[in-house]
Order: structure tokens, then C-alpha cells, then sequence
């Protein structure tokens, strides 16, 4: 005997199954492509629009900015990332939607459907502030001249002229006609949208990509109901992003420009007074110019006094950085470091990150994304710049006082050579010397607001548009027709199967001879059909019935075994109760009785009898009764049946230990001198896979019969009587399918070893309900 084969899909047999079911692929296919139609036709039609956009990561060396503000403020340091986030930013959406109105929204009104549309031939004006949210007005072309208003909130309809100031919910309002697209009773929605709310959902439905990881450009697109009201908004969202940006960068340049006119304030007084100064000393003491000797020294002084008022300049701007950190002072505006002629890298880089992290914080403060957890890491991490940047200042400052310091004593060095030098000359060296420093201090604060002016003047944005977004005259981009047919057909064949797939793999029933087959090796001797008659006894309702003449096949088939034996006994079991083994037993044993065989039918169920149900007869003593009482004869157990040739013995009372009876040698003896009376033995004993009793009678009988009921038996059980017949506890054992239908018959084939499925169809049967535990 070879191994059961695994527990797996047969490809034929389900191939048949799906043949079987193709109703309910037809009705799959018709619910799903009327469900496509429906979505195709009843669904919002959107287009995608795009644009894209070219974002420099760094400005062009050689511009005016660059040359003269080498690593400053302005260079753009952001990261694409970082700038996609400003294109999604609240404040530039809500501001792009404010300027356009999009907060007025118009549907032209459709017998199926209402759509979205932007260009009408009319124009609402009204304030920023109304009471008109959430509110819907109809409004319908009468004429050139007139229109009507119906507020659908409280029905009320009321006709207007167009280009006049007109009032609904306390609100003014004034229409604007255009001819161009005019049509005489054409009617609009019009909704008034929450600009906040809009502004959300623009955010969410914006797709803002980069083309490629390394890559500036950066592509926007957005799906809108109207294509042409979608365009209008990315290229005025792209415009108003190129300038912010450029306004940004002039903030810090207007800055520096504003900070060096007060120091030129300062300065123009302060030389004023030393002109005047000089020339007073000069008138009072007669003197016109200096000597040679004195402008000598005069000269070299200058020289160094001018490193020192440039090195005491920085001192000033880091103090003026420390005035930015101790006020808490946001740093997108403060000057930038080359103005004052520092070009320290770490100082300019901090500065730069100080700024890219305020930027990205007023973008999700703007939002209302106050609670962010991102805003509390920018916070962690503008606080160690800050700490970094006062490092910064500290070390550079320790330096600069050092280089202070060795100036003042070159110049305290020059100074001692004056002593040779008359004192009037003295005197009005020192007053020169000091007009001198105010000059060239005064020129450089003119060079610098030169450069800071021409930097200012070119200016431009990081960020150009490549492709702007431009109207094609395609059809709707969602929803994708052809693609939800051809999903829906796929789902029409898909869900069906599946369907068919998971009850076939959940099923742990025995529908077919070939999950029998699958199964074990044992032979399938008959396949009886299913009774459709409502009674146990087929004989007695129709002899010539179709399903009696199963019974007469599986006798047909059982006379094939064991040919030269004249008496054969015949044990029929099964799994458990409810597969029919009472039935099968007591309608064989009427097949061999009306062929002339005398036939006797011993209940060896004594659990759960039913023999004396069916044939209806009373008798006084069982086969328990016999097998206890060695008293009583054969005699007083045989009971004679209403059917020629057939006799029974029933089960008698129930003993407690009734599988320990059919161990004796007394069953023995009764089974030997039964096969000097009968040709026939058939006994009908309990499920083999409950309880031991139909073990111990196996071994006394010459055929076994395991009964398997279609679509009740398990297919496990299949499993217990293989191992059964592999451990010889079972000889001659073959298999009887049972109550197998004429539609399972004709998607499985009614082939079963020697004999064939018949079926009968005149009532609805419920008797192997009564064998069910």
C-alpha cells in the first residue's frame, strides 16, 4: 500500500469546480463592470497639471553679490529639501489662494453631476471677511443685464443686475459680467470656501518631487477638477515663491545698507568737527603746513592707525552680534559679516545655519504646527549655534585684541619720535592724524554701502521656472477608465475564484471519488446515490428504483470477491455516525435476500441501535441478551422480517461493557452457526473510529465495508482506516460512497470500481439525520 497523497489543490477537479459555478462568474462580471461603469461615470474627473522648477543650491561665483560678499549670508546654503518645504509652506499656499479668490469656487450645474469650473462669464467681489461660509447660491443667466440669486440654505430667490452692489447675509457683493462665455440660462453653484481649510487641502494634495536624488530640478504637479483653474495656480504658486525668495535676500542686504547710512551719519559729523577744529588751531597759531619731518611721521602713523580702526571695527560687530544673541533677535535680518570685512568661515557658516533654522521653523509655526516635534528639535538645535556662535565670537575676539594690542604699541613707538618735532606741530599733527583715521574709516563705510548697493540692485532669485504648467488638451487623468475596466474585469474572474480556491482549501469533506483516491489505496467497490425518498427501506417504496439498483450493484460487486466461498459475512462500518452504515446494511442484505440468498442482518450496534426502527418488528432477546446468557438458544434471538430470505437479529439491551461480549467465544460459535443457516451474514456494527467493537468483530468476518458520506465524512477519517489496514487490524476492507448526488456525479465521473451511481429523486430524505450523534 503506498502513502496517502498530501492534502492538495487537484487542478482538475477544481478546473471542473469552475466550470460548474460559471453562473456566479457571469453575475461577478456583471456586477463588476457595472460597478466600473458607475465609477467612471458618477466620479469627480480630475486632471493633472504640472510644473517644474530649477533650484540652485549655491548662487554663480562671479555675479556682483558674490564678489564682494564672498561666503556671506547671502550665499544660498538650504538644501532641495529644505526648499520643497517652503513651496508647501502655509503662508505661500494661503497667499496664492487669497490672490487668485480661489475661495470662490463655481460649479456649472449638470443633469448628472455638478462640475467644477473656472472660467464663467461672471465675477464675485466681496469682502475677505463674509458671512457666507459653508453657504451655496445658485445663481442663473436671465440676460445680459439680470441674473437670479437662490440661496439654497432658506430657498429664497431673489433677481439682481450685474456690475451693481447687491446684500445676502449681511454681506456686499457685486457681480461682474463677462460676455465672452455668456449662455442665456445657464445656472451656477457657487460655495464659499474657509481660506484656512482650502489652504489644508491644497497642502495635502500638492506632490512636490525631486527628478533625481542629485538633481535641482524639482517637478510640482497637483490633480484639480479644472484644468485651467489648476494651472493658473502653480504658475502664480511658482511666481510668488521666486519672490519671496528674492525678497528674502534683500532683507539682509537692506539691512546692512540701513546699518552703515547711521554709521556715515555718525562719521560726516564727527569729521566736520575736526575740519573745523584744524582750522581754527591753524588761524590761531599762524601756522599753514607741516614740516617735512612731521608729515613723514604723520604718514607712517596713519598707516598703522588704519589697521587698528579696522581691527576695532570687528571688535564692533561682535558686539553687535552678542546685542543679536542676548535679545534673542531672529537672525534673517541681521548684517551680514563682510560688511565689516570679516571673512571668517565659521563665523559666516553658523550665521547661515542660525538662519536656515528659523526659516524651517516660521514655515510649521505658519502651518499651525505649533506642536510639532520638530519645532522643539530646531529650538535644541538653535540653542548649541547660539552656544557655538558666542564660542566663536570669543575666540576670534581673544585674537583681534591681541592684534589690537600690538598696534597700539607700534603707534606708541612712532609717537616717540614726534619729541623732535616743535610743539605747536605736535599739536596739530595729533588733530590731523585724527581727521585722517575719521576719513578713512568714513571711505570705508562709503565702499562698503557701494558694494552692499550693487549687491542689492542684482539680486536674484536661486530658483527659475523650467516648464511652466500649461494646458493640454487631454482627457481626465482620474479616473483612468480603460484601467478600471480592465480591473474590473480581472476582479470579475478573481473574486469568484478565490471564492472556489479558499472553499475547496477550507473544505475537510469528502466530496469526490478522487479525494478518496487522493487518499488511500483501499478500492471503492460502489458509489450508492443520494435517497431522495424519505424512507430507509428503498424495496418496500420502489423495488425498480434507481437508487435500489446501487444496492443491487454493490451486490453485484461484492459476489466478484471471494468467488469460492459459499458463505461470506459482511461487516459494515464507518468513521462515525450519520454516513449511513444502518442503511447501507439493511438495504444490502434486502439486494441479496430478493436474489434468492438467505440473509440474516445482525445490529451489532448495541450503543445506538435502530434496526428494530426501520423493519418495525418486536422481539424479546438480542444479540447482548444471547452473548450474556449462555441459557438462550439461536432460536430465541432469530427474528423473522416481513422480507422473503431475510431474517434479523437485533441489538437486545445495552450492557456496560458491550465491545468485552464481542471478544467472547461464545460470538464466535454464533457466527459459525449462523454460516450453516444463512449465505448471507451482514452485520451492522458501531463507527470503528469511536469505539473498539467493530475491531474486535473484524476479525471475524470475511469483507469489510467502510462507508464514506459525501459531504459528511472527513477526510481525516480516510487517514485513521489506512492506518487501520497498514497495522492488518482490517483484512478485505473496501469502500462504499454514499448519497453522492446525480450533479456531483456528473463532474466526478459515476465510475466506482465495478458498479455505478444511481439516483432517485421523489422526496426530501432525512434519515441519516437519526444516525447523527
Amino acid at each position: 500500500m503506498t502513502e496517502p497523497t498530501n492534502d492538495i489543490l487537484d487542478l482538475n477537479q477544481f478546473i471542473l469546480k469552475i466550470k460548474r459555478n460559471w453562473f456566479y462568474f457571469l453575475l461577478s462580471f456583471l456586477i463588476c463592470f457595472v460597478a466600473a461603469f458607475g465609477f467612471n461615470r458618477y466620479s469627480e474627473e480630475k486632471y493633472l497639471v504640472e510644473t517644474s522648477l530649477l533650484i540652485k543650491k549655491d548662487n554663480n561665483i562671479g555675479s556682483a553679490s558674490d564678489l564682494l560678499y564672498e561666503k556671506s549670508i547671502l550665499a544660498d546654503n538650504v538644501e532641495v529639501s529644505d526648499k520643497i518645504l517652503l513651496l508647501k509652506s502655509y503662508p505661500l499656499i494661503y497667499a496664492t489662494l487669497e490672490q487668485l479668490r480661489y475661495d470662490i469656487t463655481f460649479y456649472l450645474i449638470g443633469s448628472v453631476k455638478n462640475a467644477e469650473i473656472y472660467e464663467v462669464p461672471i465675477q464675485i467681489i466681496c469682502d475677505k471677511e463674509h458671512n457666507l461660509y459653508n453657504q451655496t447660491l445658485k445663481f442663473t443667466n436671465i440676460t445680459f443685464k439680470d441674473f437670479s440669486v437662490e440661496n439654497l440654505k432658506t430657498g429664497e430667490i431673489k433677481t439682481f443686475k450685474y456690475n451693481q452692489k447687491f446684500e445676502i447675509n449681511n454681506t456686499s457683493l457685486k457681480v461682474i459680467f463677462n460676455q465672452n462665455n455668456f449662455n442665456q440660462g445657464d445656472e451656477y453653484l457657487v460655495k464659499f470656501k474657509y481660506l484656512k481649510k482650502l489652504t489644508k487641502k491644497y497642502q495635502n494634495e500638492l506632490i512636490i518631487n525631486q527628478e533625481e536624488r542629485e538633481s535641482s530640478v524639482v517637478n510640482i504637479s497637483l490633480y484639480t477638477t479644472d484644468q485651467i483653474k489648476g494651472i493658473v495656480f502653480l504658475n502664480k504658486l511658482t511666481e510668488n515663491y521666486i519672490q519671496s525668495e528674492v525678497k528674502e535676500k534683500s532683507l539682509a542686504s537692506k539691512n546692512t545698507v540701513v546699518f552703515i547710512n547711521n554709521q556715515l551719519s555718525e562719521m560726516q559729523d564727527s569729521l566736520s568737527f575736526i575740519e573745523q577744529q584744524i582750522q581754527d588751531y591753524k588761524n590761531k597759531n599762524n601756522i599753514t603746513d607741516l614740516s617735512l619731518k612731521a608729515q613723514t611721521i604723520y604718514s607712517k602713523i596713519a598707516s598703522v592707525e588704519s589697521e587698528l580702526v579696522k581691527s576695532r571695527s570687528i571688535n564692533n560687530y561682535y558686539d553687535y552680534l552678542e546685542k543679536y544673541i542676548s535679545e534673542g533677535q531672529l537672525f534673517e535680518g541681521i548684517s551680514v559679516p563682510t560688511s565689516y570685512g570679516i571673512d571668517d568661515p565659521a563665523i559666516n557658516m553658523l550665521i547661515d545655519q542660525l538662519v536656515e533654522i528659523q526659516i524651517k521653523k516660521n514655515i510649521l509655526i505658519d502651518g499651525g504646527q505649533i506642536n510639532n516635534p520638530a519645532i522643539a528639535q530646531y529650538n535644541r538645535q538653535n540653542k548649541q549655534l547660539l552656544l557655538n556662535l558666542q564660542e566663536a565670537i570669543n575666540t576670534n575676539r581673544f585674537a583681534n585684541d591681541i592684534l589690537i594690542k600690538d598696534i597700539e604699541q607700534r603707534i606708541v613707538k612712532l609717537e616717540s619720535s614726534l619729541s623732535s618735532i616743535p610743539e605747536v606741530e605736535r599739536e596739530l599733527l595729533s588733530i590731523e592724524r585724527l581727521q585722517a583715521i575719521s576719513e578713512k574709516v568714513y571711505t570705508f563705510l562709503l565702499t562698503k554701502r557701494a558694494e552692499a548697493k550693487i549687491s542689492h540692485s542684482s539680486i536674484t532669485a536661486d530658483s527659475k521656472v523650467l516648464e511652466p504648467a500649461i494646458y493640454l488638451n487631454n482627457p481626465p487623468d482620474y479616473p483612468k477608465k480603460s484601467s478600471n475596466y480592465l480591473f474590473a474585469f480581472v476582479m470579475a474572474i478573481f473574486i469568484p475564484l478565490l471564492c472556489i480556491l479558499l472553499i475547496e482549501l477550507l473544505n475537510d469533506k469528502i466530496i469526490s471519488s478522487i479525494d478518496i483516491k487522493r487518499r488511500t489505496d483501499i478500492p471503492i467497490i460502489s458509489g450508492l446515490g443520494k435517497n431522495y425518498s424519505g424512507s430507509s427501506l428503498l424495496f418496500d417504496q420502489n423495488p425498480k428504483s434507481l437508487v435500489f439498483e446501487g444496492f443491487r450493484g454493490l451486490r453485484t460487486n461484492l459476489d466478484f470477491i471471494e468467488l469460492n466461498q459459499k458463505n461470506k459475512t459482511i461487516m459494515v462500518t464507518s468513521s462515525t455516525s450519520g454516513e449511513g452504515k444502518t442503511y447501507i446494511s439493511e438495504n444490502l442484505a434486502i439486494a441479496y435476500a430478493v436474489s434468492n440468498k438467505r440473509t440474516i442482518v445482525i445490529g451489532a450496534d448495541l450503543r445506538r441501535p435502530r434496526l428494530y426502527k426501520d423493519f418495525n418488528k418486536h422481539a424479546k432477546y438480542g444479540i447482548s441478551n444471547y452473548l450474556e446468557n449462555s441459557k438462550l438458544k439461536i432460536e430465541d434471538i432469530i427474528l423473522e422480517s416481513d422480507e422473503k430470505n431475510l431474517d434479523l437479529i437485533y441489538s437486545g439491551y445495552k450492557p456496560e461493557r458491550p465491545a468485552e461480549l464481542f471478544a467472547t467465544d461464545r460470538f464466535l460459535e454464533l457466527i459459525d452457526k449462523l454460516k450453516l443457516l444463512y449465505d448471507i451474514i451482514i452485520i451492522d456494527t458501531p463507527p470503528v473510529g469511536l469505539v473498539a467493537d467493530a475491531l474486535i468483530i473484524s476479525k471475524s468476518v470475511d469483507i469489510n465495508l467502510f462507508v464514506v458520506r459525501h459531504k459528511v465524512s472527513s477526510k481525516a477519517s480516510l487517514n485513521f482506516i489506512n492506518e487501520l489496514e497498514k497495522n492488518n487490524k482490517f483484512k478485505n476492507i473496501n469502500i462504499v460512497f454514499n448519497d453522492v448526488t446525480s450533479s456531483d456525479e456528473n463532474h466526478y465521473g459515476y465510475g466506482y470500481g465495478y458498479g455505478y451511481v444511481y439516483h432517485s429523486k421523489s422526496a426530501t430524505s432525512n434519515y441519516f439525520s437519526d444516525e447523527k450523534v
